[in-house]
């Protein structure tokens, strides 16, 4: 007997019983969020916006967070009071709570799209499973930042949920309503984020009417009367975001596109129109492309091999799984509602794609644009995933082939995520490297002093953030809101400034609230490129003989000033190490940030003990220059031999540091004589280095 074209395609009856059912639905989500997010949280720390908010945490009481949000948006001060109570100061937590707030948001949808289709459940469910990993966004690991975008996003998902579930359970209408209502405001006030969304309300209501409306006009009339309540919140928000709020406290996101509207109006509908094409083929397909990017396939990588079998697996576990969802939802071909449904599903995820970014396109942004652009895209992914599913109903009326094409897309986003990691593994241990050799080589610091650098030290983090850390690092008891350190970088024609910074321009930085005054007079310069083999090397302005300095950092040696050093750290400071993690082991740049410090303060025996310990270690430098310090500890203890011993092996390693050998053997002869024994081999070495005799 043959086959009609579907029923191969089914799954058999005996077998139902035993797949998941709705109620194992959040698990697998959960499941497939943790396998792709989680299993590498202890190698993620801190990132961006994540500095300020652990900042106010840890030095901070938390009522101050309504001040941090009150430049921009202060409503959403609510979402780190709740948290921050929760996942404190350490980074694995944020990590796992931000994951669960995703997890939230992803069940928020499932329920909305359950409620807005019920008669697809299977297909909300798939819709719900690739909204939980949508390629769009990115940066799941700067987890403090993002899990507030989670927690509202998760409210607008209620707000919408209950608005439909009030339209099925009329007994329990005002309640559903009030609960829609309250969500809607909390969310919408909280973060704009999510306010161009707002505007599927009405085609929700169009949607679910039809149960009860089957003319179009009474349907229509019947969803904009029960919009209008939702459409006055709407307004208000509008009228205090463009009107009250920018009055009171001015306007860091200022929607100048909309303005341009009614002064520019046909310029102004061309950049939305021009915006509108590139971020939708950015989300739906741009977002798909860089998951294949051919360059990111490096088979010797451990990532890339972790992540191609993690993806493998999740992909073929996907597709198990999916096989059996909801076997029971029969083919509606007959009644003609599933082309209804899936021309309903498209138009509706195209418009939510639109939306989800709208309100980003006002104020002159772009997803497709900087580092941090892919965060636009977050509101746009639950339109992209309704867009998604219904096109593979569109494209294949066959099951088991719109399942295989769905694993293979959970598949590659999967991968994708997991070799996204490597990127802020990498940014993370430099930055933890930094810290702590800075804590090493710099115990404490003057009050009101900055470290400069001749840019960003650390990916996807910002000068800003690095300046909080800093205070992490060296807290002041100071009057709220000021703070004691500053991070800042050279201004690029630094050779025309460097004397008047070093004499001392006034430094005054305000960021939320966070309050910084000082001097460009007291300023540590840094040079921070391990990727190169160094460690941290703290500058002063005779490094201007170091020629591995880049130019920038070479013509800002004027502005470091290493008096603001202080040897001894205060009894009451120390490294945090739940932010910053535990101390790690005592490597070469450990003991090389000891000896400079050492050497800064004519501490020269311990500068020898240091080199000693090192080497008996095993440690060496992977830059030769490394030992200059060591050098003169020799030098300057008697350790003449060893001193020289030390400065061939350097010259050999790299003839163009002969200069700064030179000019540290000036230094040190015009302290204290060359004993006549190593008169000879001194001599030699100074014509090995070609330098003028002293």
């Amino acid at each position: 007997m043959s086959l009609s074209p579907h029923m191969s395609d089914k799954i058999p009856a005996m077998n139902i019983q035993a797949y998941p059912k709705d109620k194992h639905f959040p698990w697998i989500v959960l499941g497939l969020l943790l396998l792709t997010f989680g299993l590498f949280t202890p190698w993620l720390g801190l990132y961006f916006d994540d500095w300020p908010v652990i900042t106010n945490l840890h030095l901070r009481d938390i009522g101050t967070f309504w001040d941090f949000h009150r430049s921009d948006r202060p409503v959403a001060a609510w979402t780190y009071i709740a948290a921050g109570p929760i996942a404190g100061t350490r980074p694995i937590a944020w990590q796992f709570f931000s994951i669960i707030a995703r997890w939230a948001t992803v069940l928020g949808g499932w329920w909305l799209l359950r409620g807005l289709w019920p008669a697809h459940k299977r297909e909300a469910a798939w819709m719900a499973l690739l909204f939980s990993i949508f390629p769009a966004f990115d940066q799941q690991a700067i987890s403090v930042a993002y899990s507030q975008h989670w927690m509202i996003f998760a409210l607008f998902c209620v707000s919408m949920g209950s608005m439909l579930q009030a339209e099925r359970d009329k007994r329990r209408f005002w309640l559903w309503t009030m609960l829609s209502a309250s969500t809607m405001l909390a969310h919408i006030f909280s973060m704009e984020y999510f306010s161009g969304l707002e505007l599927l309300r009405p085609l929700f209501l169009f949607v679910v009417t039809a149960e009860t409306h089957k003319e179009w006009t009474p349907r229509l009339i019947y969803s904009i009367k029960r919009w209008l309540p939702y459409s006055m919140i709407l307004g208000i928000f509008v009228f205090w975001r463009l009107v009250i709020y920018p009055q009171s406290r001015g306007d860091p996101n200022n929607p100048r596109i909309l303005f341009d509207l009614f002064n520019q109006p046909i310029s102004a509908l061309l950049t939305l129109a021009q915006y509108a094409v590139q971020d939708f083929l950015n989300i739906m397909v741009g977002s798909w492309y860089k998951t294949l990017d051919p360059s990111a396939y490096v088979l010797n990588d451990r990532i890339v091999v972790i992540s191609l079998v993690s993806a493998v697996v999740l992909g073929v576990l996907t597709f198990l799984t999916l096989r059996g969802f909801h076997p029971e939802t029969k083919n509606s071909d007959a009644d003609g509602s599933r082309p209804a449904w899936i021309r309903q599903a498209i138009i509706i995820g195209i418009i939510g794609v639109l939306l989800g970014v709208f309100p980003v396109w006002l104020t002159g942004r772009q997803t497709t644009l900087g580092l941090y652009g892919s965060r636009f895209s977050l509101a746009s992914m639950l339109g992209a995933s309704i867009f998604t599913i219904a096109a593979l109903e569109w494209i294949t009326p066959r099951r088991l082939t719109r399942i295989v094409l769905l694993s293979l897309l959970i598949s590659i986003a999967v991968g994708y995520h997991i070799r996204r990691v490597e990127i802020f593994n990498r940014s993370w241990v430099k930055q933890q490297r930094f810290y702590w050799q800075l804590s090493w080589r710099i115990p404490e610091l003057k009050s009101g002093a900055s470290i400069a650098a001749d840019g960003e030290l650390f990916l996807y983090v910002g000068r800003y953030s690095t300046a909080l850390a800093l205070n992490l690092l060296y807290p002041e008891d100071l009057p709220y809101p000021n703070i004691g350190h500053y991070f800042y970088e050279l201004p690029e024609r630094i050779e025309r400034r460097a004397e008047a910074l070093a004499a001392g321009e006034p430094i005054e930085w305000k960021f939320r609230n966070f309050l910084f005054k000082g001097s460009t007079r007291d300023t540590v310069l840094v040079y921070y490129e391990p990727e190169l083999g160094n460690c941290l090397w703290v500058l002063e302005p005779g490094d201007v003989d170091n020629p591995e300095l880049p130019l920038l950092t070479a013509q800002g040696l004027p502005v470091s000033n290493l008096n603001v050093i202080l040897p001894d750290p205060e009894p009451q400071n120390g490294v945090p190490s739940q932010i910053f993690g535990a101390e790690p082991e005592h490597n070469w740049c450990y003991f090389f940030q000891k000896a400079d410090l050492a050497r800064q303060f004519g501490n020269w025996q311990d500068v020898v003990d240091f080199g000693e310990q090192a080497e008996s270690l095993g440690h060496t430098p992977n830059n030769q220059q490394e030992w200059i310090p060591f050098i003169e500890g020799y030098a300057r203890t008697g350790r003449w031999e060893e001193a020289i011993e030390k400065t061939l092996h350097v010259r050999r390693a790299n003839f163009r540091v002969s200069g700064r050998l030179c000019r540290l053997w000036e230094r040190v002869t015009n302290d204290m004589p060359v004993p006549q024994d190593y008169n000879d081999q001194f001599n030699a070495m100074l014509a090995r280095l070609e330098c003028s005799t002293p």
